[in-house]
């Protein structure tokens, strides 16, 4: 009864959560264009190891098969988040959602348990889901984190050279 709305509305839905927090969080489109990836930063194994996860785990659920093969990108995803700036974050968890979209709908996730059905698809798609949402959220609240951090730390600062002035 009310199969093609629940297919829709949870297609939708990832899409919204996967493309949203990347338009939000997007750089003036000015910086965007003057970036240019540098040699040093490549060489910075910190920074693409979190990528270089995600892209692994996400062939290793296309390699292990079955439906809860999807989650397999949870743990990539949540050292994304909390080392990668929002925006990057987010263009990873989109990258994801699209691979996971991919993925759903054509089946490659079934191994031998033969084709989804359409509940299962749905599911999947609210798994999918919950998954991208993880790492946007964990980005956010650790960015704002550190911006308190360094508001106390500048505070804690000042109140220090007020008492050495004997203020």
């Amino acid at each position: 009864r009310f199969g093609a709305w629940r297919f829709w509305f949870t297609s939708e839905l990832i899409n919204y959560i996967a493309l949203l927090p990347m338009i939000l969080s997007a750089p003036p489109l000015r910086r965007l264009l003057a970036f240019r990836p540098s040699l040093a930063a490549v060489r910075d194994w910190r920074k693409i190891l979190p990528v270089a996860a995600l892209t692994a785990t996400c062939a290793a659920a296309l390699f292990a098969g079955g439906p809860g093969a999807i989650a397999f990108a949870v743990p990539a995803l949540i050292w994304c988040g909390l080392t990668c700036s929002v925006f990057c974050v987010s263009v990873q968890a989109f990258a994801f959602a699209s691979w996971a979209s991919v993925v759903i709908t054509t089946d490659y996730l079934h191994g031998r348990t033969g084709p989804f059905d359409g509940s299962t698809i749905v599911s999947l798609r609210l798994a999918a889901f919950m998954i991208v949402l993880a790492p946007i959220a964990i980005a956010i609240f650790v960015r704002n984190r550190d911006k308190l951090v360094n508001k106390l730390t500048v505070a804690r600062h000042r109140t220090d050279l007020a008492m050495e002035a004997g203020g």
